[in-house]
């Protein structure tokens, strides 16, 4: 039967439902219009006590989204609370993830102001009883502990909190209800109104005589009643005990212990069935055991059952050495694989009773380290750990050879241990140059002496990785898992189902990371809850090579036949990236068609910030609240660069993703603990045909957001892409900008206000929101600035998102007088899943402000001077094309003045005065000779409110850049002390060049050699106190700002850099007579391409004010 056809006869055989419930639920009809149903029942969830932390997340569901999610979604069933025509509750049953003979009830909720009143008993019910119509032992739900309101009602409706989660319930009323023997007292009694049972809001961790087990009482009338117990490792029915019409029957198997060692020893069970009927019954019984038990029985399989006479079986229950062991503390939820199910049939009726073994190891191997890995060439000194499980002493030995290869050698050592001891045993491995990248295994066996022979008890491989600077290997582990390691990063993958990732280190910063990611999901349709995938245990190989290391997991379809899935995860050397391929193969005799494939999964790495390439833009989200979810695009064409990258408040890379956009037809990045998802649509296949995609590559280590881009660019052989100077944008901008400005300053930017004018600006706001959103904002403008003729004004925003901004006209006046600078704004933002507050600060400039402009000639060098409002720049294009002189707020030149003259200074043979600018051919060691020779001209500039000169030049003597224009401009913007200098570059050649520009000046603040360094180093504000040795002050790129103080005045210098990218500000302590301010960076230019470097110079009170103007834009 296909995949369709048999998805078909499982929703004809669930929606069924029961008579009594039929006018409280139905089932979701897949339409439009009940999409919008169920879209405003989910929006009613967002109750703090009905889904802690909200359901929406602040973003509505709307009737597509919901449409487009059950489409691709393959449920079950999914059932509806109603209303007429109002849908108030949700029930999705589906596939269980990892037991074909259970169940799921995926999302389950009720409308707060229709709840208590049965509408969610009724759904949970009618799940029960669909399971039970397709023959499921179970039926689980995820929970939360503090679930007050829920948790009771679960457990009236029959389930249990599974001990050791937090919280996984399961109910095996399905099993119950479809179980042979209880078909009439169920045609009697309604199961939910004759199950008894203690509700108590805790973990339902049950003994019976040492088993772990969950109790079901059924009581009816006239001593009607039904006992089952459930085994809770095999996960069914173990025994039962029926009174029906006075008729008792019982039957129950029962082992001795819960746990079996594997290859060792064995564990008693035994088989009871009594009757109080006064006629014979005749019984048989057959056992069927899964691959990971035997079974020897000790008596005759048949025989009779009445009053006073009950069937005995015995016999005994043990675990092969291929057994997989089954740790309860790191998985309490699986079903044993090592159980049994016993067929009885009693009269001409039929069952099956449960019962199974918890597989351990008598001796546990593990090492210390627990993942050793070793440089080749080295000797080092690890440990073969053991720990008894048994419960008594334990005397032995354990032995130590090479797995393979040429050498033979062997090492013995005894071993006494006692109940629950652990013991190391000291190993030195030795390594050759030769064994680089590769892995060295070890064969480990424990042998336990019994009455004076040796018995093997456990044997496994060792293998140890030897990783040098360079390489990558996959192995086995000695905890079980598969392994793909390189010099960077290892992940581990279950080498049980589900075969998915289970941790991942990152080793350059020692992190750790559980999760479990990265198994595919195969569809259309995919899976709600489980699927084979994850219930299937693939065939594995293993392969090392010079060029990578591969897991290569396949298998074949059962519900898509012919089709065979591989999931292949590779590591190459030097390379910091997982790569992850899906491919399905058609090896059926039709035609294989609607195939998609899916990444999915979580890991305990959640960073503070995430880049995303959207719409020619990078994208910071930086906010607490804004992970990405409902923000970040789904559509592929919204992503003009492939990858996403999550990063540490440090700065530092977590981890990133590429990915390949050809047949992408939806991707997820998130910044939560969620792995970025993924959905490619497949070929339809032929047989014999296959389709196979590189569904994503995982990035690790340290680097930040441009070394995902970087590899993505290189993968697709795409030049290093231009980098916006101003750095990646923020989800949510606010600006205030004249009505006639063609762009928005980024969010922080100082407003520019006109002092003595009537501003016509407009507050522009715009985010990274996928939907839309809407809310309030409050502006409030810094002391002494009016907006609208008020000092705040509130606006409601409405249907807000990335293709949708937000924009109003505002009028701005100042209060005459007060300072150039004000601070204390306030631009508060309410949105339903973000409240937000950016600070405002307004610079106050003077358009009306005189302009005094005059030239001066001094030993042949012209001096162009500028003085407006008690501020002036000089200029002279003789003088090496220099801000000779920079005079803010009345006071000295803030740099060092020697003009005319330019003699000797430091290490330099000619130094010259004031701001002086970096022109050379990137690996050109003297470039500042040939600059000497060039020939400048100089012109006023004005730009608004921002006056000055501009120098100009066409190279001629400059090593390698003859040809190129340059232009460098140094601005002040009137009534300000603030100066703009830029330096800019156009490649009028027919040749790219690579070039070091840039403004370099010797800062000495009323006339002292040495300040008081501000600035922020590694995410902290430090403050620099010179000594008179040589030192490099680097700020940091995205703060982009540094200040000088000098001690005896306090006067303060600030410096702003335009490119909040690169590292272009940089300050140097040269000794106890100069400091250095340098912006300089390296630009590489194609003929006709451009490029600059500008900063801005400004006097203030104090540093907090500088902090304050360092996203300082000339936008006027």
């Amino acid at each position: 039967m296909g995949s369709d056809a048999r998805n078909s006869l499982l929703r004809r055989l669930a929606e069924l439902t029961h008579g009594s419930n039929s006018d409280k639920i139905r089932d979701f009809e897949l339409t439009l219009e009940d999409s919008a149903r169920l879209a405003e029942c989910f929006n009613s969830f967002d109750d703090s006590d009905s889904w802690p932390g909200g359901f929406t997340g602040g973003i509505p569901f709307t009737a597509e989204r919901v449409l487009e999610d059950k489409t691709k979604r393959n449920d079950i069933r999914t059932l509806v609370a109603y209303i007429g025509d109002r849908i108030i509750g949700h029930c999705n049953v589906a596939q269980a993830e990892m037991d074909p003979e259970a169940a799921y009830v995926g999302t389950l909720g009720v409308d707060p102001k229709y709840q208590g009143q049965g509408f969610g008993k009724a759904m949970l019910i009618e799940a029960a009883e669909t399971a039970a119509r397709l023959g499921k032992r179970r039926i689980d739900l995820h929970t939360w502990p503090g679930n007050i309101k829920a948790m009771p009602l679960y457990k009236r409706v029959g389930y249990n909190w599974v001990p050791r989660t937090r919280v996984l319930m399961e109910s095996y009323i399905p099993g119950i209800l479809s179980f042979p023997l209880f078909a009439e007292f169920f045609k009697r009694y309604t199961w939910h109104e004759v199950l008894t049972r203690e509700i108590h809001q805790v973990v339902d961790d049950i003994e019976q005589d040492g088993l772990g087990v969950y109790r079901y009482f059924f009581r009816g009338q006239n001593d009607d009643s039904l006992d089952v117990t459930v085994d809770r490792e095999a996960k069914g029915i173990c025994s039962f005990k029926l009174v029906f019409d006075h008729h008792e029957i019982s039957a129950g198997s029962r082992q001795a212990s819960p746990i079996g060692y594997i290859g060792y020893g064995q564990v008693a069970v035994h088989l009871i069935i009594s009757s109080n009927d006064q006629h014979e019954l005749p019984v048989t019984v057959s056992v069927v055991p899964t691959q990971d038990l035997s079974v020897e029985l000790t008596g005759d399989m048949t025989g009779m059952v009445s009053a006073g006479r009950q069937f005995v079986l015995g016999g005994f229950y043990g675990i092969p050495e291929t057994a997989e062991k089954v740790d309860r503390e790191k998985d309490p939820t699986t079903k044993v694989r090592a159980q049994a199910a016993w067929e009885i049939t009693l009269g001409d009726t039929t069952f099956n009773l449960y019962s199974g073994l918890i597989p351990h190891q008598a001796i546990t191997i593990s090492s210390n380290p627990v993942y050793p890995c070793i440089s080749p060439g080295s000797q080092p000194k690890m440990e073969i750990v053991l720990h008894n499980n048994l419960i008594r002493v334990v005397k032995g030995e354990v032995v130590v050879s090479p797995a393979s290869g040429k050498t033979m050698w062997s090492r013995v050592t005894e071993f006494e241990l006692d109940p629950d001891e652990t013991r190391g045993v000291a190993l030195q491995v030795a390594t050759a140059a030769e064994d680089d990248n590769s892995v060295l295994p070890l064969l480990v066996s424990v042998f336990v002496l019994e009455d004076s022979e040796k018995r093997a008890v456990n044997r496994k491989t060792f293998n140890i990785p030897v990783l040098g600077v360079s390489g990558a290997v996959v192995y086995e582990s000695l905890d079980d898992y598969l392994v793909i390691e390189s010099e960077t990063f290892r992940y581990t993958i279950s080498k049980t189902p589900p075969m998915s990732f289970r941790s991942f280190e990152d080793k350059t910063q020692h992190r750790v990371a559980r999760g479990f990611f990265l198994l595919p999901s195969v569809g259309y349709p995919f899976p709600s809850g489980g699927s084979e995938w994850s219930r299937r245990a693939f065939d594995v190989t293993l392969a090392n090579n010079k060029d990578y290391a591969e897991i290569r997991l396949e298998g074949d379809s059962i519900e898509k036949t012919g089709a065979r899935l591989t999931a292949i995860y590779r590591a190459y050397p030097s390379r910091q990236y997982l790569e992850i391929i899906n491919g399905i193969t058609n090896v059926g005799s039709s035609t294989l068609t609607n195939l998609g494939v899916q990444t999915q999964g979580w890991f305990e790495m959640a960073g503070t910030r995430m880049y995303v390439p959207i719409r020619g833009s990078i994208y910071e989200l930086g906010s607490i609240d804004w992970t990405g979810d409902r923000q970040v695009p789904d559509e592929p064409s919204a992503y003009h660069e492939s990858w996403a990258a999550v990063c540490s408040a440090e700065g530092g890379l977590l981890v990133g993703y590429a990915w390949d956009a050809d047949g992408l037809v939806k991707v997820e990045p998130r910044r939560s603990r969620r792995v970025t998802r993924t959905e490619y649509k497949l070929p339809d296949l032929e047989p014999g045909e296959s389709s196979e995609k590189t569904i994503l590559r995982i990035v690790t280590g340290l680097g930040g957001w441009r070394k995902v881009r970087s590899l993505w660019a290189q993968l697709n052989n795409r030049p290093e892409p231009d980098i916006d100077v101003r750095g990646p944008r923020s989800d949510l901008e606010f600006s205030v900008v004249p009505k006639s400005s063609s762009w928005a300053a980024g969010s922080g930017a100082p407003i520019m206000i006109d002092r003595l004018q009537q501003n016509e600006m407009e507050i522009r706001v715009s985010v990274l929101h996928a939907d839309s959103i809407s809310g309030q904002l409050s502006v409030t403008l810094p002391s002494g600035l009016l907006i609208n003729k008020k000092s705040s004004v509130t606006f409601d925003i409405k249907r807000l998102n990335i293709d949708t901004p937000f924009t109003a006209p505002v009028t701005i006046t100042a209060i005459k007088g007060g300072e150039w600078i004000r601070i204390g704004g306030e631009a508060l933002f309410r949105f339903e899943n973000r409240v937000a507050r950016i600070p405002l600060v307004a610079i106050l400039y003077d358009s009306t402000a005189s302009v005094e402009r005059s030239t001066e000639v001094v030993e042949g060098n012209t001096l162009y001077q500028l003085k407006t409002a008690g501020n002036g720049i000089s200029v002279s294009p003789e003088y090496c094309a220099s801000l000779v002189r920079l005079k803010l707020s009345d006071n000295d030149n803030v740099f060092q003045d020697l003009f005319p003259h330019a003699d000797p200074f430091l290490w330099t043979d000619r130094h010259y005065s004031g701001l002086n600018p970096i022109i050379g051919r990137w690996g050109t060691w003297d470039w500042q000779s040939g600059l000497l020779l060039e020939k400048w001209s100089v012109s006023e500039a004005r730009e608004g409110p921002w006056v000055g000169y501009e120098i100009k030049a066409i190279l001629e003597h400059c090593p390698g850049l003859k040809g190129m224009q340059f232009s460098i401009k140094h601005m002040i913007l009137k009534g300000t002390p603030i100066v703009r200098s830029d330096i800019n570059a156009r490649n009028g050649t027919s040749q790219s060049k690579r070039v070091t520009m840039g403004l370099q000046g010797i800062v000495r603040l009323k006339n002292h050699p040495q300040s008081v360094i501000y600035a922020v180093i590694n995410n902290r504000r430090v403050a620099y106190e010179p000594s008179m040795y040589r030192t490099d002050v680097i700020p940091a790129p995205e703060e982009g700002w540094a200040v000088f103080k000098e001690p005896e005045t306090g006067s303060v210098l600030g410096v702003v850099a335009d490119c909040k990218t690169d590292e272009v500000l940089s300050l140097e302590n040269v000794n106890e007579n100069a400091q250095w301010v340098r912006l300089m960076g390296l630009r590489e230019l194609g003929p006709g391409d451009s490029a600059s470097i500008g900063c801005y110079f400004v006097t203030a009170k104090n540093v907090d004010d500088v902090v304050m103007m360092k996203n300082l834009t000339s936008i006027t």
